[in-house]
């Protein structure tokens, strides 16, 4: 796929001027890759879905504190889907989502950052949140394409179910920022094991537990090829590392 890039200084630009209060001017983009050009009307498309999700859902004082959680599931699915021919070599690439946020031309996505991540005063939001970052867990548009990527099921009749499931914790810290995750049969196993079909909204065991599970995957994955894993060797692998590090 033909898709546009900006940089990371292109878009710190465009975001001070947002922050200023003055118009801010998109940079000309970089076309990277080949093939059919990027659909760029399907960022209208996005924008609508995860606004009309933000209406339905209310605001976050309405919503309790485990608001977020949920919200960022279901967005995960809307952004996933919107984007839907997207392919996995151009989402991760940064610079299509610095482009996203500040070169398409459509201000609802900074918007949506400052709604999500902001302290109060327009644009306020971290830097990394906007997307200017090569960490994609950290930005917001980024993040909720790639939750909905890695927990998209086929095999289920809603194959976003899975992410709805899990904290930010979970999500973040141990599923996008750990390189086994990238192997998305061992990333779905883990969120199913803490988080069963029998109980979707509770934990399995404690954080810590968790924490030295992930430490363990990511010693395995030094010596274990988990890109031969099927779905069902991967559930094996993560009960084994449960009872690895319980029986200690």
């Amino acid at each position: 796929m033909l898709y546009p890039t900006l940089t990371i200084d292109q878009g710190k630009s465009v975001l001070e001027g947002l922050r200023s209060g003055a118009h801010a001017t998109a940079a000309s983009p970089k076309w990277l890759g080949h093939g059919p050009q990027f659909d760029v009307t399907l960022v209208d498309d996005l924008v609508d879905r995860v606004t009309e999700l933000r209406h339905v859902r209310g605001e976050p004082e309405e919503g309790g504190k485990r608001y977020w959680a949920e919200f960022e599931g279901l967005a995960a699915a809307s952004v996933h889907e919107a984007l839907d021919a997207l392919p996995v070599t151009v989402a991760v690439d940064p610079g299509f989502w610095i482009w996203l946020v500040f070169g398409s031309g459509h201000d609802g996505l900074a918007k949506l950052v400052s709604w999500r991540h902001g302290r109060g005063r327009p644009y306020d939001a971290r830097d990394d949140n906007f997307g200017l970052t090569t960490a994609l867990e950290a930005g917001f548009w980024s993040r909720l394409w790639l939750r909905g990527d890695i927990a998209y099921d086929t095999t289920r009749s809603d194959p976003y179910e899975l992410a709805e499931r899990g904290d930010q914790d979970l999500w973040r810290s141990h599923i996008m920022r750990q390189e086994y995750a990238h192997v998305r049969q061992v990333a779905r196993a883990l969120l199913t094991f803490q988080y069963s079909d029998e109980a979707p909204t509770t934990p399995r065991v404690a954080v810590k537990v968790i924490r030295a599970m992930a430490k363990e995957l990511r010693r395995r994955h030094a010596t274990m090829a988990y890109e031969l894993l099927d779905e069902a060797s991967a559930r094996r692998l993560i009960e084994d590392v449960h009872a690895s590090v319980t029986a200690r």
